[in-house]
Protein backbone atom coordinates (compact mmCIF):
# COMPACT_ATOMS: atom_id res chain seq x y z
CA UNK A 1 0.00 0.00 0.00
CA UNK A 2 2.88 2.28 0.78
CA UNK A 3 4.60 1.44 -2.20
CA UNK A 4 1.11 1.92 -4.60
CA UNK A 5 0.35 5.55 -2.96
CA UNK A 6 4.18 7.36 -2.59
CA UNK A 7 4.93 5.83 -6.11
CA UNK A 8 1.30 7.51 -7.36
CA UNK A 9 2.41 10.57 -5.58
CA UNK A 10 5.82 10.92 -7.03
CA UNK A 11 4.53 9.91 -10.40
CA UNK A 12 1.39 12.39 -11.12
CA UNK A 13 1.27 14.60 -13.48
CA UNK A 14 2.03 18.24 -12.26
CA UNK A 15 -0.74 19.82 -15.35
CA UNK A 16 -3.27 18.47 -17.45
CA UNK A 17 -0.69 17.28 -20.91
CA UNK A 18 1.16 15.23 -18.45
CA UNK A 19 -2.00 12.89 -18.26
CA UNK A 20 -1.09 11.76 -21.87
CA UNK A 21 2.33 11.01 -20.76
CA UNK A 22 1.55 9.22 -17.59
CA UNK A 23 0.80 5.54 -19.83
CA UNK A 24 2.92 4.91 -22.63
CA UNK A 25 6.90 3.24 -23.01
CA UNK A 26 9.43 4.72 -25.01
CA UNK A 27 10.86 1.54 -26.60
CA UNK A 28 13.44 3.42 -28.45
CA UNK A 29 14.68 5.47 -25.22
CA UNK A 30 17.50 3.97 -23.67
CA UNK A 31 17.64 1.32 -20.36
CA UNK A 32 17.01 3.24 -17.87
CA UNK A 33 14.20 5.57 -19.50
CA UNK A 34 12.56 1.85 -20.81
CA UNK A 35 12.46 0.65 -17.48
CA UNK A 36 11.28 3.75 -15.71
CA UNK A 37 8.45 4.28 -18.52
CA UNK A 38 7.30 0.38 -17.56
CA UNK A 39 7.33 1.28 -13.43
CA UNK A 40 5.78 4.53 -14.28
CA UNK A 41 3.11 2.97 -16.63
CA UNK A 42 2.56 -0.17 -14.60
CA UNK A 43 1.63 1.09 -11.52
CA UNK A 44 -0.47 4.07 -12.98
CA UNK A 45 -2.48 0.76 -14.69
CA UNK A 46 -2.81 -1.17 -11.88
CA UNK A 47 -2.77 1.57 -8.74
CA UNK A 48 -6.57 1.06 -8.02
CA UNK A 49 -5.86 -2.99 -8.13
CA UNK A 50 -2.94 -2.42 -5.90
CA UNK A 51 -4.97 -0.66 -3.45
CA UNK A 52 -7.67 -3.25 -3.33
CA UNK A 53 -5.57 -6.17 -3.12
CA UNK A 54 -3.52 -4.79 -0.41
CA UNK A 55 -6.40 -3.25 1.82
CA UNK A 56 -8.94 -6.38 1.35
CA UNK A 57 -5.26 -8.88 1.77
CA UNK A 58 -4.87 -6.56 5.28
CA UNK A 59 -8.31 -6.89 6.44
CA UNK A 60 -8.42 -10.91 6.03
CA UNK A 61 -4.94 -10.89 7.33
CA UNK A 62 -6.36 -8.96 10.43
CA UNK A 63 -10.17 -10.12 10.02
CA UNK A 64 -11.04 -9.66 14.05
CA UNK A 65 -9.60 -5.90 13.96
CA UNK A 66 -11.41 -5.69 10.77
CA UNK A 67 -14.90 -7.15 12.14
CA UNK A 68 -14.38 -4.35 15.24
CA UNK A 69 -13.87 -1.69 12.36
CA UNK A 70 -16.61 -2.48 10.22
CA UNK A 71 -19.11 -2.96 13.34
CA UNK A 72 -18.58 0.61 14.45
CA UNK A 73 -20.88 1.69 11.56
CA UNK A 74 -23.20 -1.47 11.26
CA UNK A 75 -23.81 -4.70 13.42
CA UNK A 76 -22.24 -7.89 12.00
CA UNK A 77 -23.14 -10.32 14.29
CA UNK A 78 -20.25 -13.39 15.60
CA UNK A 79 -21.56 -17.02 14.62
CA UNK A 80 -24.34 -18.22 16.33
CA UNK A 81 -24.12 -20.22 19.60
CA UNK A 82 -26.20 -23.37 18.97
CA UNK A 83 -28.65 -24.51 21.35
CA UNK A 84 -28.72 -27.24 23.90
CA UNK A 85 -31.47 -30.14 23.07
CA UNK A 86 -31.70 -32.74 25.73
CA UNK A 87 -32.00 -35.98 23.42
CA UNK A 88 -29.32 -38.79 23.45
CA UNK A 89 -26.63 -39.51 20.78
CA UNK A 90 -28.85 -42.19 19.87
CA UNK A 91 -31.72 -40.43 19.03
CA UNK A 92 -29.65 -38.09 16.68
CA UNK A 93 -29.70 -37.89 12.79
CA UNK A 94 -27.07 -38.87 10.47
CA UNK A 95 -25.31 -36.76 8.85
CA UNK A 96 -26.74 -38.22 5.58
CA UNK A 97 -30.52 -37.13 6.66
CA UNK A 98 -29.48 -33.83 7.48
CA UNK A 99 -27.79 -33.61 4.30
CA UNK A 100 -31.25 -34.30 2.61
CA UNK A 101 -33.17 -31.80 4.98
CA UNK A 102 -30.89 -29.16 3.71
CA UNK A 103 -30.98 -30.29 0.15
CA UNK A 104 -34.68 -30.16 0.53
CA UNK A 105 -34.97 -26.38 1.89
CA UNK A 106 -32.38 -25.26 -0.44
CA UNK A 107 -33.44 -26.74 -3.86
CA UNK A 108 -31.14 -24.12 -6.44
CA UNK A 109 -28.22 -24.75 -4.21
CA UNK A 110 -25.36 -26.88 -3.81
CA UNK A 111 -23.43 -28.39 -0.86
CA UNK A 112 -19.81 -26.73 -1.19
CA UNK A 113 -18.48 -27.76 2.05
CA UNK A 114 -19.53 -28.65 5.44
CA UNK A 115 -18.12 -28.16 8.95
CA UNK A 116 -18.72 -31.15 11.09
CA UNK A 117 -19.78 -30.30 15.01
CA UNK A 118 -16.01 -29.72 17.00
CA UNK A 119 -17.69 -30.62 20.52
CA UNK A 120 -21.34 -32.33 21.21
CA UNK A 121 -22.92 -28.99 22.02
CA UNK A 122 -21.58 -27.33 18.50
CA UNK A 123 -23.37 -27.76 15.14
CA UNK A 124 -22.99 -28.44 11.14
CA UNK A 125 -22.07 -25.64 9.48
CA UNK A 126 -23.50 -25.92 5.68
CA UNK A 127 -21.80 -23.83 2.66
CA UNK A 128 -24.27 -23.84 0.42
CA UNK A 129 -23.76 -22.91 -3.28
CA UNK A 130 -25.89 -21.64 -5.89
CA UNK A 131 -24.90 -19.81 -9.82
CA UNK A 132 -23.71 -16.45 -9.29
CA UNK A 133 -22.43 -16.64 -6.30
CA UNK A 134 -19.63 -13.77 -5.37
CA UNK A 135 -17.76 -16.48 -2.65
CA UNK A 136 -15.11 -19.74 -3.12
CA UNK A 137 -17.63 -21.45 -0.91
CA UNK A 138 -20.99 -19.84 -1.72
CA UNK A 139 -22.88 -16.79 -0.37
CA UNK A 140 -25.15 -18.69 1.96
CA UNK A 141 -24.56 -20.64 5.31
CA UNK A 142 -26.65 -22.22 7.74
CA UNK A 143 -26.29 -23.87 10.69
CA UNK A 144 -28.11 -27.08 11.99
CA UNK A 145 -28.97 -28.25 14.95
CA UNK A 146 -26.44 -31.81 15.41
CA UNK A 147 -29.03 -33.89 17.72
CA UNK A 148 -32.23 -32.85 16.46
CA UNK A 149 -30.90 -31.70 12.68
CA UNK A 150 -33.21 -28.86 12.62
CA UNK A 151 -32.03 -26.01 10.44
CA UNK A 152 -31.55 -23.60 12.85
CA UNK A 153 -29.88 -19.74 11.68
CA UNK A 154 -29.55 -18.68 8.05
CA UNK A 155 -26.62 -15.94 6.70
CA UNK A 156 -27.61 -14.87 3.24
CA UNK A 157 -28.08 -11.61 1.12
CA UNK A 158 -31.34 -12.38 2.43
CA UNK A 159 -30.54 -11.28 5.91
CA UNK A 160 -27.03 -10.14 6.07
CA UNK A 161 -26.41 -6.55 7.42
CA UNK A 162 -24.89 -3.91 5.31
CA UNK A 163 -21.56 -4.89 8.04
CA UNK A 164 -21.67 -8.39 7.19
CA UNK A 165 -21.97 -7.70 3.74
CA UNK A 166 -18.93 -5.97 4.21
CA UNK A 167 -16.97 -8.48 5.55
CA UNK A 168 -18.52 -11.23 3.40
CA UNK A 169 -16.98 -9.84 0.01
CA UNK A 170 -13.23 -9.40 1.00
CA UNK A 171 -12.28 -12.51 -0.29
CA UNK A 172 -14.39 -12.24 -3.36
CA UNK A 173 -12.31 -8.88 -3.89
CA UNK A 174 -9.49 -9.58 -2.65
CA UNK A 175 -9.23 -13.01 -5.18
CA UNK A 176 -11.05 -11.60 -8.05
CA UNK A 177 -13.59 -14.25 -8.02
CA UNK A 178 -16.26 -11.21 -7.57
CA UNK A 179 -15.30 -10.48 -10.96
CA UNK A 180 -15.62 -13.83 -12.31
CA UNK A 181 -12.71 -15.21 -14.56
CA UNK A 182 -12.06 -11.69 -15.62
CA UNK A 183 -11.29 -10.83 -12.29
CA UNK A 184 -8.86 -13.59 -11.51
CA UNK A 185 -6.86 -12.74 -14.48
CA UNK A 186 -7.02 -9.27 -13.23
CA UNK A 187 -5.33 -9.37 -9.58
CA UNK A 188 -2.80 -12.64 -10.80
CA UNK A 189 -1.47 -9.87 -13.25
CA UNK A 190 -1.57 -7.30 -10.25
CA UNK A 191 0.45 -9.51 -7.96
CA UNK A 192 2.94 -10.36 -10.95
CA UNK A 193 3.22 -6.65 -11.37
CA UNK A 194 4.63 -6.57 -7.82
CA UNK A 195 7.58 -8.45 -8.94
CA UNK A 196 8.07 -5.96 -11.84
CA UNK A 197 7.71 -2.75 -9.89
CA UNK A 198 10.27 -3.48 -7.48
CA UNK A 199 13.29 -4.76 -9.66
CA UNK A 200 12.46 -1.72 -11.73
CA UNK A 201 12.27 0.97 -9.00
CA UNK A 202 15.19 -0.16 -7.25
CA UNK A 203 17.03 0.34 -11.06
CA UNK A 204 15.96 3.73 -11.05
CA UNK A 205 17.13 4.44 -7.64
CA UNK A 206 20.30 3.33 -8.46
CA UNK A 207 20.82 4.78 -11.49
CA UNK A 208 19.85 7.96 -10.83
CA UNK A 209 22.00 7.41 -7.29
CA UNK A 210 24.69 6.83 -9.54
CA UNK A 211 23.93 10.05 -11.63
CA UNK A 212 24.01 11.99 -8.51
CA UNK A 213 27.25 11.26 -7.24
CA UNK A 214 29.07 11.58 -10.86
CA UNK A 215 27.58 14.88 -10.73
CA UNK A 216 28.86 15.69 -7.51
CA UNK A 217 32.16 14.71 -7.90
CA UNK A 218 32.27 16.65 -11.72
CA UNK A 219 31.40 19.65 -9.71
CA UNK A 220 33.60 19.55 -7.17
CA UNK A 221 36.24 19.21 -9.64
CA UNK A 222 35.19 22.05 -11.69
CA UNK A 223 34.82 24.06 -8.74
CA UNK A 224 38.64 22.46 -7.36
CA UNK A 225 40.08 23.29 -10.75
CA UNK A 226 38.70 27.12 -10.88
CA UNK A 227 39.76 27.63 -7.10
CA UNK A 228 43.54 26.43 -8.38
CA UNK A 229 43.10 29.03 -11.60
CA UNK A 230 42.39 31.64 -9.27
CA UNK A 231 45.41 31.60 -6.97
CA UNK A 232 47.81 31.10 -9.79
CA UNK A 233 46.32 34.76 -10.96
Amino acid sequence: MTSALTGFWVARPRNRSGWKRLIGVKLRAGLTRVLFDIHRSSGAVLFVLLMLATVTGSTLVYVNYAREIVGLFSEVAPFPTIPWRDTTPDDWPSLERVMEEVRSRYVSHQIDEIHLPSKPTAGYLFYLRQPGDVHRRGDTIVWVHTASGEILFERSSRNRTAGETVMHWLYPLHSGTAFGDAGKVAMFVTGIAMLLMFPTGLWIWWRKRRAQRFEETRRDRTHGTAHELGIAK
